[in-house]
């Protein structure tokens, strides 16, 4: 009978666990959140940059991070949403600074348009992240939409300060859409062959391309 009712009390006081003790099993709210997001938007760059967007699977990145799978979604609902994160990054500050070149009035055109080419340059140069993903294919598709149109929004804005330069005749006439699409391949070169890049900091390349960039759009090159 004794043994019966230490049994029994040994099963009431293991039936609940005290307050303040975990449960075995139940993970600790740091271990839940998993790895920084900043840390996981840094690896899944250099993975899309090098085996492309479609290559490119969660358990890749949580492989590259050393977590497992489902602590990535803590931060991203999907691989498509770690992508998005990236771009808008870049695309955000960038649409900001070309959306007020356009309407300032405060310098002329030729150097608004130095200063849009050079802006863009200077961040994909000083990113944290690898950005040739940047260019993937997979932002023309209908999945990638919203980031298709900041892309496009940008080179409106570049197109629109070379349609101006032409009008005041500081540029020469010219197909600016066109020359839009070329000065657009420009920057991209800036971040896509970086080794072909002599030892220069930022500043002095992102002025270097932007340099290169008006110049070809001058009536006067001497100027």
């Amino acid at each position: 009978m004794k043994e019966s009712g230490n049994l029994a009390r040994d099963k009431r006081s293991r039936g609940r666990p005290r307050a303040g003790v975990r449960s075995p099993g139940k993970p600790h709210t740091k271990a839940a959140q998993g790895p920084p997001r900043e840390e996981i938007l840094k690896v899944a760059a250099s993975l899309f940059s090098g085996k492309g967007y479609a290559g490119t699977t969660m358990a890749d990145i949580a492989d590259m991070v050393g977590v497992r799978s489902p602590s990535l979604y803590y931060h991203f609902s999907d691989k498509s949403d770690v992508l998005r994160a990236i771009a808008d990054v870049i695309m955000d500050d960038a649409l900001s600074d070309s959306h007020k070149l356009v309407r300032s009035k405060s310098d002329t055109t030729t150097k608004r348009l130095h200063d849009l080419v050079g802006g863009i340059v200077y961040r994909l140069r000083t990113s944290p992240y690898e950005l040739n993903c940047m260019f993937d294919p997979v932002f023309l598709t209908e999945e990638f939409r919203d980031v298709s149109k900041k892309i496009h929004s940008w080179a409106v804005d570049l197109e629109s300060l070379i349609r101006q330069g032409v009008s005041e005749g500081c540029f020469a006439p010219q197909n600016s859409k066109m020359a839009m699409h070329t000065v657009r391949g420009l920057v991209q070169s800036a971040i896509r062959h970086p080794g072909g890049i002599p030892k220069l900091s930022p500043k002095e390349i992102a002025d270097y391309f932007a340099t290169f960039a008006v110049k070809g759009l001058l009536a006067d090159t001497r100027r």
